[in-house]
């Protein structure tokens, strides 16, 4: 009689932590540095860090990253800017007596024909000398710029 070995895949311990980010598609994940931590450069410009940060990588792809196709700028733009109107909102403050804030400081919101010509001559060398397409004002970022 022989004995029966069966044939059964090893399993790995599911060790419980969080799913990999998804900057992992964008970035090359290096040597382990900590725990969940690792090094890591850019698939597009080959940037490097000793240790990388989601929140860094994010922002070098959505702000510096000189070689980085549209569609991963815009996707991490977006990301940064949502976690940007998140902290915002949840940070609340509160103002002391005789405290100075922002409306101390600037101009009424209110616009005069005059100003409101000021702004878009001075809108409009801007784009003219910087060389920056027209169609620009149409994309959803500048519009909230502009708001």
């Amino acid at each position: 009689m022989t004995d029966h070995i069966e044939d059964s895949p090893i399993k790995k311990k599911n060790r419980g932590s969080r799913p990999p980010n998804s900057i992992w598609k964008d970035i090359n994940k290096g040597e382990a540095v900590g725990s969940d931590k690792f090094a890591a450069s850019c698939k597009y410009c080959k940037n490097t860090w000793a240790r990388g940060e989601v929140s860094k990588l994010e922002e070098h792809l959505s702000n510096y990253c000189p070689d980085a196709p549209a569609a991963v700028v815009r996707r991490y733009i977006t990301k940064v800017m949502e976690q940007q109107d998140k902290s915002k909102s949840s940070k609340k403050r509160k103002y002391s007596e005789g405290q100075s804030n922002m409306d101390d400081y600037h101009d009424s919101t209110e616009l005069n024909e005059q100003r409101c010509t000021r702004i878009n001559r001075a809108l409009v060398k801007f784009f003219i000398a910087c060389g920056i397409a027209f169609k620009v004002v149409e994309h959803p970022f500048f519009i909230n710029f502009i708001k």
